[in-house]
């Protein structure tokens, strides 16, 4: 596990020194477009080393038990709109339509933050491998039994045998984006022990080249135990 973290911060470190280097050295031969097509893609890089920080502070304190949930009526309507506008460049970059109804506020007794992470990877995983173009189908709704989180993308989907290790940490599944995002392999994991912690399942339904579909579950007798 080390060595899988070490090769996923010395990647994208690797990048952002070589991309200083190039604009130190050969600043003046650059033109306006140029410059900013390299600052861009250091933005990205930078962006992407913190997401991976931020998973894998997240991954070692659950796997230490040091995390410890804190339950709170939690408006996941607001939480979705916010990752949303967030990542406002990345879908006009990619041309991307989010299909996503937050006329009706959907509530949930659950740990904010926690509940942020797993959309934050849900919703970058998505944004990165759909293709140019392509929908983003958000859904949360809840029955009388339970609240149901629904992320699905027409993207490149996946591979039987990469599905088959989704949750297994040692087995690198991380793949580049449609437009060549950075990616640890981590987001998914990360997921799924959240949605143990919260007393949620987690399904996903994927087809190579047809797109993903990740459901978290959160059952509501779990959530009147939270109470």
């Amino acid at each position: 596990m080390f060595s899988i973290i070490a090769h996923d911060l010395r990647s994208p470190l690797n990048s952002m020194i070589g991309l200083s280097e190039l604009l130190e050295s050969d600043f003046e031969t650059f033109d306006a477009n140029e410059l900013r097509e390299l600052l861009n893609a250091q933005n990205k890089v930078g962006h992407a080393l913190l997401g991976l920080l931020e998973n894998l502070l997240q991954w070692s304190r659950l796997n230490l038990k040091i995390l410890k949930p804190t339950i709170e009526e939690v408006s996941l309507t607001k939480i979705a709109t916010t990752l949303l506008a967030e990542n406002k460049a990345t879908l006009i970059l990619k041309n991307l339509t989010i299909v996503f109804d937050n006329t009706t506020e959907t509530f949930l007794n659950t740990d904010k933050n926690l509940i942020n992470t797993a959309l934050r990877n849900l919703i970058s995983n998505a944004l990165k491998f759909s293709k140019k173009g392509g929908i983003i189908t958000i859904e949360i709704s809840e029955t009388t039994l339970e609240t149901k989180i629904s992320v699905k993308d027409e993207g490149i989907g996946m591979p039987e045998k990469l599905k088959e290790n989704l949750f297994n940490p040692v087995f690198k599944t991380n793949r580049p984006g449609t437009e060549n995002e950075p990616s640890s392999g981590l987001g998914l994991i990360l997921v799924s022990e959240i949605a143990k912690l919260l007393g949620a399942s987690i399904i996903v339904i994927s087809k190579e080249n047809e797109g993903t579909c990740v459901n978290l579950n959160f059952p509501k007798s779990e959530n009147q135990n939270h109470e």
